[in-house]
């Protein structure tokens, strides 16, 4: 696609120079010339009005009168809008605004200098090439009929050529209202043809070019007429509301204020029903609102206010792409077309940004808007703030825009407001408050136009006790315990300007900072710490610090918890991640092995391993590690039979107050609660990325919704809620509270199926609609819960699958269980370093165990690869660790990763790294002319090839001789009859074993025997 941004060369931010080309030069004036003398120019050879990128060609003298003497003025230098002296033979005049021509002459009287003021301005409107055009006149189109009202009756005639924009040089302000209505055009496409299949409206920042939205007319060959739009980093999409249609590929279901829509990408969209491309006289306007980013389009058929065709800032339609808005609001419109079948398209637009009529027609646009000054600081009171005297002061940023270029500049004054006002040195954007009084900034920013604004910032520069603007006392802590917590001494704080922010930070013995949150830290290390306070308001800042000798201690702590599933299974082994208890001697916190123990039903603890560990009691369970004297002990967990090494009862992992029934394709799960809520947990951990839950709500449920609540398994209170129930009548869903209205019914005991796809990072909903959603647990592991809620009688609900396990009376376990692994596939270059992420499994209806996932890595030859931690991964190694390797050959690493479930199931991946060679060889010539005499015989030997990867042996290497012409190869090979004087060209080329190849070239004359 081709992106028509306005160059806007001149468009400035802040106080800086645009360049415009050209040689930057500082007139030299002879010190011992007292005066200066200048002159009006007024030759006729210089215009006094320009416009934008025309050439400016100046005559190379000028002969001016003074004094009653003539003298002729050759040294000549332009100065543009921005302050740039620019002197060289011809100028482009690339910034809007006044520029000054000077001629100079130093005489012995002095510097005569003769100038000129000129002025560039924008035309309303431009378009590109000869073949485009624009005029303004009758429309023969009723474009603005909407709703009976009066059509407009002139305006601008665009004839536009492909690869020409129409470009709307005014700027339209957006923010002045919340919905705008944009432009008003009419493409005049050639009936069941199309001159052009896109039409384009462009609306692109006045400020930053990159920032732009397209609005698109879309025409098809069935005389159809299709509405999208999209910002600069979004696909176009337009929204068809529909309640039943199902989406198509590339499509999606989306919900808007619980209106259901099929959501276009690229094609189709908003049909706009308006008879196409036949002729139609009727019009579109485009509309804009700069709140929601939501754009409409109004035509003779929409409604009042126009049809949604998108809305640019919502997640569910453009996922993480959304488009946060234009920078002021300040736009600029064009208008292109793509995709020509004929070669121009007649385009007719009656309003521009509100503008209409003959004010279209406008030959000339002139900034006459001031620019926007804005000072980043926050006053306590009006616009004042205060610092101690002896302080020295930043001057705080300032930001101005505009659209024809801006400068900013600042000067501080000492009693600006009295007769007895001066200036103060300001030198790195700072001055000192050496005595006390009011110190004004004074803020100017003007335009390239000559437009100005002012801002004023006062601050007052009072007499302190200690020399500050901000009093801050507290008692140093002296010494701390490794491993205990220490509470910080308490401070006081107050300052001149209001409020003050007061940050805490420690810094242990090993230099790492970090800001403590609350009163108290905890040192980990023997040695000293450092407690820093930073405390500061809007204009000033100070720090104060301490040191804290901590020392070693008794101390054992556990820096961990005890993660535990929601249930334990009678007679399944386990695997626990182990706490390790921590001492606080040394430099670092010690690392030490604890002892595990299991307590059942009540009783005894006993010593077991906690990487594997078999659930011998029938109600509860209850763990704790131990050292030193010290543990750590869990909550008690219940103990569920489901017959495991046995005869399984797969209705048993769900675990609440339900009657449970098992069939072939489902269980049944009625609630023996009638009124309220009940929920039911899952007892084993589960995979998130690899979440499915497929249920039926039978029909006439006796409950308003179905909720599935899956919870983070290292920290509780972080979920993940996605709840059905019926809106009028129809199939919603909320995921994390956002709503999502669907097709079908609720309750109409068919299967429904909620999943994750991994892939795509985004949630499936029963009725195909997406949801973008990123994984936001610690790892993949988590637990879940069914809840019916709002129950008033006999409720019940019908569980089909869980992940990859589909839930029946079947009472074997032959399902695989299920690896979650972050991928090391893709493609690499030749000596990457690759880590392999811990990875883990789960199995629907077998604990996982540690040792029983495993990790094979194999090169391009098929060898097993050993890590760089040395550690040979041959299948048989955890892959519970991260391990690295280099890939030092071309070809495919394969990583296979394997795991086996209790039951006996395995399941094996296996991620395939491409390394590519895309490194072409290098061809060095050692001499650019060799000379030799005719009727000789030349070696080529006057090169070297060299490559990343492949040996030289391995190199094909190709010489071919070209005639003077270039045309004609003489010769292949690194022979050379040297039959024929003359001038030839040597080409070297070399391939290497991955196809990538390169050439270089040398001369080689041929003498003949006069020349000898």
């Amino acid at each position: 696609m081709k992106h028509f941004n306005k160059k806007w060369l001149c468009a400035g931010l802040l106080a800086c120079c645009v360049t415009a080309g050209g040689v930057v030069t500082a007139l030299n004036v002879n010190p011992d010339v007292a005066e200066a003398y200048t002159l009006e120019l007024t030759t006729t050879e210089i215009k006094d009005t320009y416009y934008m990128n025309d050439i400016l060609t100046l005559p190379q003298s000028v002969t001016v009168t003074h004094e009653d003497e003539t003298y002729t003025l050759t040294d000549v230098v332009v100065y543009y809008p921005d302050g740039t002296a620019i002197k060289q033979a011809s100028y482009e005049l690339t910034q809007v605004g006044y520029y000054t021509v000077q001629y100079s002459l130093e005489t012995d009287d002095g510097v005569l200098k003769a100038e000129k003021i000129l002025s560039v301005i924008e035309k309303n409107w431009s378009v590109g090439k000869a073949k485009s055009s624009v005029e303004y006149g009758d429309l023969t189109m009723s474009t603005g009929v909407y709703q009976n009202t009066e059509p407009y009756k002139e305006g601008l005639k665009v004839t536009l050529a492909e690869g020409d924009a129409f470009t709307y040089n005014v700027p339209i302000d957006l923010s002045k209202n919340v919905e705008s209505d944009i432009i008003t055009i009419n493409p005049l496409q050639i009936p069941n043809t199309a001159s052009a299949r896109d039409v384009i409206v462009r609306l692109t920042d006045c400020y930053d070019p990159s920032v732009y939205v397209d609005f698109y007319l879309w025409y098809t060959v069935n005389n159809s007429v299709y509405a999208r739009a999209g910002a600069n980093n979004q696909r176009n999409n337009g929204l068809y509301k529909t309640e039943t249609m199902a989406p198509i590929t590339g499509a999606k279901a989306v919900f808007i204020d619980g209106v259901r829509y099929i959501s276009y990408y690229e094609q189709w969209g908003v049909s706009l029903a308006t008879g196409g491309m036949s002729g139609s006289s009727n019009g579109f306007t485009w509309k804009y609102n700069s709140e929601t980013k939501e754009v409409k389009l109004r035509h003779a058929r929409s409604a009042a206010n126009g049809d949604k065709i998108t809305e640019l800032a919502n997640a569910d339609i453009f996922d993480n792409d959304l488009f946060e808005g234009f920078t002021t609001g300040e736009v600029y419109v064009s208008v292109f077309a793509e995709e020509y079948s004929q070669a121009t398209l007649d385009i007719e637009i009656a309003c521009i940004g509100g503008i209409s009529g003959e004010a279209l027609q406008s030959a000339d646009y002139v900034d006459e808007k001031a620019p926007n000054l804005s000072v980043d600081y926050t006053p306590t009171e009006g616009n004042a703030v205060y610092v101690a005297q002896g302080e020295t002061v930043d001057i705080f940023d300032a930001t101005a825009r505009d659209v024809s270029g801006v400068n900013v500049t600042s000067a501080v004054y000492f009693n600006y407001d009295s007769t007895k006002r001066s200036s103060v040195f300001v030198k790195d954007g700072k001055f000192t408050a050496t005595q006390p009084g009011a110190y004004t900034i004074v803020y100017t920013a003007t335009d390239f136009y000559g437009n100005s604004t002012q801002e004023k910032v006062v601050v007052n520069s009072v007499t302190t006790d200690n020399g500050k603007a901000i009093d801050f006392t507290v008692d140093a802590l002296t010494e701390s315990s490794a491993g205990d917590e220490t509470a910080l001494p308490s401070y006081t704080v107050s300052g001149l300007n209001g409020d003050v922010t007061v940050e805490v930070y420690v810094v242990d013995p090993n230099g790492v900072k970090e800001k403590i949150e609350g009163d108290v830290f905890l040192p980990l290390c023997v040695g000293e710490y450092t407690i820093e306070y930073r405390y500061f308001d809007a204009v000033s800042e100070y720090t104060y610090s301490y040191k804290v000798q901590s020392k070693a201690s008794e101390t054992v702590r556990f820096l961990n918890t005890i993660a535990m599933p929601n249930y334990y299974i009678k007679g399944a082994k386990y695997s626990l991640d182990p706490v390790k208890a921590y001492t606080f001697v040394g430099a670092q916190p010690t690392p030490v092995d604890t002892e595990f123990f299991v307590k059942f039903d009540g009783g005894e603890y006993v010593k077991k391993d906690a990487n594997e560990f078999l659930i011998e009691g029938n109600s509860s369970v209850q763990v704790k590690f131990v050292y030193g004297g010290k543990e750590i002990e869990s909550d008690t967990v219940s103990i569920v039979d489901v017959g495991f090494n046995g005869t399984l009862l797969m209705s048993e992992y769900f675990q609440g107050d339900f009657t449970k029934e098992a069939s072939y394709d489902h269980v049944l799960y009625t609630s023996n609660v009638k009124e309220g809520d009940n929920a039911m947990q899952f007892v084993n951990a589960l995979s998130f990325t690899n979440f499915r839950l497929d249920f039926t709500v039978p029909l006439g449920a006796y409950y308003q919704a179905l909720r599935i609540t899956l919870t983070d398994y290292y920290d509780r209170a972080n979920k993940t809620v996605i709840e059905f129930s019926s809106i009028d009548g129809s199939l919603c869903a909320t995921v994390d509270g956002t709503l999502y209205k669907g097709s079908g019914a609720f309750a109409d005991d068919s299967i429904k199926s909620v999943y994750y796809n991994n892939s795509t990072k985004k949630w499936i909903l029963p009725d195909g609609t997406a949801v973008s959603y990123t994984n936001k647990f610690a790892t993949d592991l988590c637990l879940m819960e069914v809840a019916l809620v709002g129950i008033t009688g006999d409720a019940s609900v019908k569980i089909s699958m869980v992940c990859n396990q589909p839930f029946n009376n079947n009472f074997m376990d032959v399902i695989e269980p299920i690896i979650a692994v972050k991928s090391p596939a893709g493609q690499r270059t030749i000596n990457d370093t690759i880590t392999l992420d811990p990875a883990l499994y789960v199995d629907v209806l077998s604990p996982a165990l540690y040792g029983v996932l495993t990790v094979e890595v194999k090169d391009p030859a098929g060898n097993r690869v050993t890590s760089n931690e040395g550690v040979l991964l041959n299948g048989k190694v955890l892959a519970d660790t991260a391990y690295s390797f280099n890939v030092t050959q071309y070809g495919n690493y394969r990583v296979t990763y394997k795991a086996v479930d209790q039951g006996g199931n395995s399941s094996t991946i296996t991620k395939v790294i491409f390394v590519v060679d895309e490194e072409a060889p290098v061809v060095t010539v050692k001499d650019q002319t060799v000379t030799i005499p005719v009727l000789t015989v030349f070696n080529v030997e006057n090169f070297t090839v060299s490559d990343n990867y492949s040996a030289e042996d391995k190199l094909t290497v190709t010489v071919m001789v070209c005639d003077e012409s270039n045309y004609s190869v003489v010769s292949v090979g690194s022979r050379f009859e040297a039959k024929y004087a003359g001038t030839y060209t040597v080409y070297v080329y070399c391939e290497d074993e991955a196809g990538n190849n390169s050439y270089a070239s040398f001369t080689l004359v041929v003498e003949d025997a006069d020349a000898q």
